[in-house]
């Protein structure tokens, strides 16, 4: 009788538990992969659904920004997101073909259909006078399509540069600051050079001190600055009067008008502190001196008796007037003067 050797269990079943895991890889990898899902339908669908919506929703040609935001179904259709033509946030009215950058902040103008002085100046948040004045105008109804303007980046004047003139010297013709001066041109300046002067006159267009009987009277016109003051009455430096209140009274517009100047109330401003000018549709100017605050910006149109400040006693103070508005008109008389 014959013995067989026995085999040993533990490294049989070692053998055979190799053997499997063996297998069950080869089988996994002939597994086909999983095909990625074809979008393809789905998305062609989804934009042209899209496509559709957007001939009456948000991205609308040649429409205005807020005739854009006022296509119906344009928030939901985009998630709260407004689709605009590149471009379009620009005024539409007006583009930047017909305009043209100088030197010291003076742009070129071209006029274009349906432009008049006025809606030019209230483009560029500067006054009327402004535009006459940089371009020589005579009648404002000449100017026509294509013709080419001057434009200054503040309201004022050009002053053409003569023999030893510097800008301090310009500066002082002027009656204004020289840091005002400063901050529109270079600081080397020669012989028929322009210069930028802001809220300067033309020598011709100056209102003489004291000078308010020889003026225009424009009784009713205006209003005055300060309800229930203690208008003072007498005349005095270009054209103007005090009337005083308690600080922080609020100051009005005498009429409606354009800001075209602000100083503010931190600053000297040859004595006046807080000062606001306005110029008005007849070509006249009102001047409100000594403010605490300034509640206005230059290029702000505002109506008449719509506050623009509040009373103070800033600048060059004294004497018994204490808080009160130095209200000065120019190119009428002064209706508040007794």
């Amino acid at each position: 009788m014959s013995h067989l050797k026995a085999v040993p269990l533990v490294p049989l079943l070692l053998i055979l538990g190799l053997v499997l895991v063996d297998l069950v890889f080869v089988n996994i990898k002939r597994v086909k992969p999983a095909e990625e899902p074809d979008y393809s339908l789905y998305e062609q669908t989804l934009l042209d659904d899209n496509a559709q919506k957007l001939e009456g929703s948000a991205f609308v040609n040649n429409a205005s920004p807020l005739g854009e935001l006022q296509v119906s179904g344009s928030l939901e259709d985009f998630a709260g997101f407004v689709l605009v033509e590149k471009g379009s946030l620009l005024n539409d009215a007006k583009t930047t073909s017909n305009i043209e950058e100088l030197r010291n902040g003076l742009l070129s103008y071209g006029v274009e259909e349906g432009d008049n002085l006025s809606s030019i100046a209230a483009q560029f948040g500067i006054s009327v006078n402004t535009v006459i004045w940089a371009n020589d105008i005579s009648d404002s109804s000449l100017i026509q399509p294509g013709e080419e303007l001057v434009i200054l980046p503040v309201s004022g004047i050009l002053h053409v540069v003569a023999e030893g003139e510097t800008l301090p010297s310009i500066a002082d013709a002027y009656d204004v600051e020289l840091s005002e001066i400063a901050t529109f041109n270079e600081n080397k300046i020669a012989v028929g050079d322009t210069v930028v002067v802001p809220h300067a006159k033309p020598a011709s267009e100056k209102v003489a001190a004291y000078s308010g009987s020889s003026l225009p009277d424009l009784s009713g016109y205006f209003v005055a600055p300060v309800a229930n003051g203690w208008n003072w009455g007498e005349l005095h430096d270009a054209n103007a009067v005090d009337v005083a209140a308690a600080c922080g009274t609020p100051i009005v517009a005498a009429a409606d008008g354009l800001v075209v100047s602000v100083g503010s109330p931190s600053n000297w401003n040859s004595g006046y502190g807080g000062f606001i000018r306005l110029e008005h549709a007849n070509g006249t100017e009102t001047f409100y001196a000594h403010n605490k605050a300034n509640l206005v910006s230059v290029g702000d149109r505002v109506s008449q008796g719509e506050q623009i400040a509040d009373l103070g006693n800033t600048g060059r103070v004294y004497g018994v007037t204490g808080c009160h508005v130095h209200f000065g008109v120019a190119g009428a008389q002064n209706p508040l003067a007794r």
